[in-house]
């Protein structure tokens, strides 16, 4: 692409998405989040598990909304719109009375997710198009995801000092202005789809049409997209079980980041090496052992009743976010530019139709019988379901490879 204007600013599109996904998930609140609701807010941590409802109720509505217009209208300005929307959920969630305004921040928390992740993944794909290096996606997609676990190590690391200095509010106040930052950063992005408008649909509904008929009418892509479903369940432990496990094994405030900042560690280790792991066995290959290596930190979680049984969480987190990446290349290496965003945010679809039954009835399965019983019903979902969907996968690609080559 040589060394031009338009092919330098480019370039830095990858730098900037680097600072603005370590601005946008270096949140101070990290390892205070569940005890600040309990605490402060005297929330039980089955209703904990139910403010999770709104909020993937809400990137279940809106996520296909979003990623249209991300293709439609640029991915530069849905990931200003991400930003915008994070900035005000922290400031609402650290500044909310009464159950509702929770729910509000919560719903805001949401629309930035529904902006960012898909978008985000399109917005790097489509960039790396233009300048010729797709090949390069896996590697600086892990990159990225690898530079959000290490923002969350880092908020992780010094939130619980600040909550111990302080008090449980302030690390969420102090978030307010790192979120900011991340829209400063946005601004600045070139928009990599102005390359590729021939790709692209004539209408925001026809988006909407295009993107929906092909993830579901092409075997291998439905499927990709419900296996990501099942790696979603990897997510429950480290979220919404990992404060009250350490907690409940006599870990103190204060000590809370120094134990949770290996978990966060693990997902940047499973997001730098799914490249080559993708790379040993495949996309599938290894989406399929990063799953079964969540199913069985589960069934550690649920025989194990040990402060020790934490290295669970770092194999939950290793594989909810090794996935990620593994997934989206699968998906975008079989998508036009015009479908992209669309598609690929499919996976924050179904990752919000997983965790919106699965975060309360987890979270009250723990409260009334116990963590362990939670990880063993988890652990036997994620080996079932990962099973059916995968043998279903593999008929797929099997039927489609039969089938004489398809016309772009």
């Amino acid at each position: 692409m040589g060394g031009d204007g338009p092919s330098r600013g480019l370039q830095a599109n990858v730098w900037k998405l680097y600072l603005y996904h370590f601005l946008l998930n270096l949140g101070l609140w990290w390892p205070i989040w569940v005890v600040y609701l309990q605490e402060e807010k005297g929330l039980s941590l089955g209703q904990v598990g139910l403010l999770e409802v709104p909020f993937w109720a809400t990137i279940a509505l809106f996520q296909v909304p979003a990623a249209a217009l991300a293709d439609r209208w640029g991915r530069k300005l849905a990931l200003v719109l991400g930003a915008l929307a994070l900035t005000g959920a922290v400031t609402l969630f650290g500044l909310a009375v009464g159950f509702w305004m929770l729910v509000l921040s919560y719903v805001l928390w949401a629309f930035s997710f529904t902006f960012t992740w898909g978008p985000d993944s399109a917005f790097l794909y489509d960039t790396l198009r233009a300048l010729g290096r797709e090949e390069d996606y896996q590697r600086l997609y892990g990159r990225a995801w690898g530079i959000n676990m290490l923002a969350t190590v880092a908020g992780t690391l010094a939130g619980a000092p600040i909550a111990a200095a302080t008090d449980l509010q302030m690390p969420i106040l102090l978030t307010i202005g790192l979120a900011f930052g991340a829209v400063l950063v946005a601004l600045t992005f070139r928009e990599p789809l102005t390359a590729f408008r021939q790709e692209m649909a004539a209408s925001f509904w026809a988006v909407v049409r295009e993107g929906v008929a092909i993830a579901v009418g092409r075997p291998v892509l439905r499927y990709a997209l419900l296996f990501s479903g099942v790696a979603t369940l990897a997510s429950v432990g480290p979220l919404l079980f990992v404060q009250p496990f350490l907690v409940g094994h006599g870990v103190t405030l204060g000590q809370l980041g120094f134990w949770q900042a290996p978990v966060r560690l693990a997902g940047a280790v499973g997001s730098l090496w799914a490249y080559k792991l993708g790379a040993l066995v495949g996309e599938k290959g290894g989406l399929v052992a990063l799953v079964t290596l969540a199913a069985a930190a589960y069934g550690l979680l649920a025989l194990w009743d040990s402060l020790y049984a934490v290295v669970a969480f770092f194999a939950m987190n290793l594989a909810f976010v090794g996935a990620r990446p593994l997934v989206t290349d699968y998906l975008n290496r079989r998508l036009l530019s015009g479908q992209r965003a669309m598609v690929v945010s499919l996976t924050t679809l179904i990752y919000a139709l997983v965790r919106i039954p699965a975060s309360p009835l987890s979270g009250y399965v723990a409260s009334a019988a116990s963590l362990t019983v939670a990880g063993g019903v988890l652990a036997c979902l994620m080996f079932g379901l990962g099973l059916l969907v995968l043998s279903l996968w593999q008929r797929a690609e099997a039927r489609e490879a039969r089938l004489p080559a398809l016309a772009p």
